[in-house]
């Protein structure tokens, strides 16, 4: 009996926008398991008493590489393995994810109601269900020795790590716990106390910090109490591969059981080759084809190939335009000249993909940028406010460029963005779309044209 395509999980991921992770998440196995090796040494450094400093570890990229996909797929598995550990799971203990917003870390009491909260089945509505089993059942009251309660909103007096650890010694954890912290390029100097504390160690828990942010999280982080972390602590989040791509696209097309038969195009390739490996792109991919597949029942046969294309295309320009801030609107001329002269990309072409650049070499073209051509126009100009190293550190932020090492080169990590700020002009729509160029230099840029 044929089986009935899931039509309603279509039209949920097909409406949802792509900052949301991505229910059908590939590879990543090798980061998700060398943190949970670096977790489990940690619960057996605090049972020995002996807790090492610079458990932190990092994920950095450009925004829409995965890296909340990646947090909350350690979220989803380490949780069900929890529940399944009755005890001691494998590895010295299966590591616990709780998730801390970054804005939590400035206050010490307000982490660890989040921590509580997380392990304490009693702190939980479904307390007397799942969350009772596995290891959680061995935190169930600890919650209660500080006053805590399921509908408490603030966290009590007295709050700390170190009020934690007389509650629940550190040799008595079942567990070590993976503290997952997105958009780490936003804490601010008031968390540099929970963030040093938590980086050396000092409260002896087995509580690994782990942070996801942009390019620049490292260098952030330095002020904030994370100036050394371990070897190999800080992994650069990049594109899938064309393997990982098209698995996904078959996880999306299994698990939504769409009818596939009859139909010998290869969707899956096709989209691969599309996203160039980019998970965002490959999202937005995948949701134009779940939007035809609704049209058309679950039946891929039928799926319009042209409208799928269409659809991918404008979801890609939409996440483009969200790439641009007003600053770099605003100096939307400036920012085209800089990649075009820097990278080779124009409109049609993207950037090499061996393209690397120094940041001393992007800061001193776009000062000369800026200086003769900011009598020209406005858009030619340094945002108010910022140099050209601060506009530069703001381009990294927003993803035009990315440094995979410490002290390594930078790249435009997703060169079809770079393409389409060189053809829009930075993609605000109003303005002339061919930058003036300056004198001995090619003159224009290409009209614009569809996605390479």
């Amino acid at each position: 009996m044929p089986v009935k395509p899931d039509l309603d999980r279509l039209q949920w991921f097909a409406s949802g926008n792509d900052r949301r992770p991505s229910p059908f998440f590939v590879g990543r196995d090798a980061e998700i398991a060398a943190v949970g090796e670096v977790c489990a040494m940690a619960l057996a450094d605090a049972r020995q008493g002996r807790m090492a400093p610079g458990t932190t570890q990092m994920f950095q990229g450009a925004p829409g590489a995965g890296k909340s996909a990646l947090l909350a797929e350690m979220g989803r598995r380490w949780t069900a393995a929890a529940l399944r550990a009755a005890g001691v799971g494998p590895a010295l203990g299966t590591p616990v994810p709780v998730t801390v917003e970054w804005k939590d870390l400035n206050d010490e009491a307000e982490t660890v109601r989040k921590i509580l909260r997380a392990l304490d089945p009693e702190l939980e509505a479904d307390s007397r269900t799942t969350r009772a089993r596995g290891v959680f059942a061995a935190f169930g009251g600890l919650g209660a020795k500080f006053g805590l309660k399921a509908s408490d909103t603030v966290a009590p007096k007295g709050l700390s790590f170190t009020t934690l650890a007389e509650q629940l010694p550190p040799h008595d954890w079942p567990c070590p716990v993976a503290l997952l912290v997105d958009e780490i390029q936003d804490a601010v100097q008031a968390a540099k106390p929970v963030i040093s504390s938590l980086h050396q160690g000092l409260h002896g828990l087995p509580l690994v910090p782990v942070f996801a942010g942009l390019g620049s999280s490292r260098e952030h982080l330095r002020p904030l109490g994370v100036s050394r972390p371990a070897s190999g602590a800080v992994r650069g989040i990049g594109g899938l591969s064309g393997d990982e791509a098209m698995q996904a696209v078959g996880r999306m097309l299994d698990e939504c059981r769409v009818d596939r038969d009859g139909d010998n195009r290869p969707w899956a390739s096709w989209l691969a080759e599309r996203s160039e490996g980019w998970p965002q792109h490959l999202h937005n991919g995948m949701a134009a084809l779940a939007e035809d597949l609704v049209r058309t029942g679950g039946v891929l046969r039928e799926v319009d190939g042209d409208a799928v294309a269409k659809l991918e295309a404008g979801r890609r320009e939409e996440s483009y335009g969200g790439r641009v801030s007003d600053e770099m609107g605003n100096s939307r001329f400036l920012v085209a000249a800089l990649l075009a002269g820097l990278t080779g990309a124009d409109g049609e072409t993207p950037p090499a993909a061996d393209i690397r650049l120094d940041s001393g070499e992007v800061i001193d073209e776009t000062e000369r940028l800026a200086a003769e051509n900011g009598s020209r126009s406005v858009r030619w100009r340094l945002p108010p406010g910022m140099d050209a190293k601060a506009f530069f550190e703001h381009m990294v932020h927003r993803g035009v460029f990315h440094q995979d090492e410490m002290n390594g080169p930078y790249r435009c990590p997703i060169p079809s963005l770079a393409s389409y700020l060189v053809r829009n002009g930075a993609g605000m729509g109003n303005e002339p779309r061919r930058p003036e160029r300056p004198a001995g230099e090619r003159d224009g840029l290409p009209e614009p044209g569809p996605f390479d």
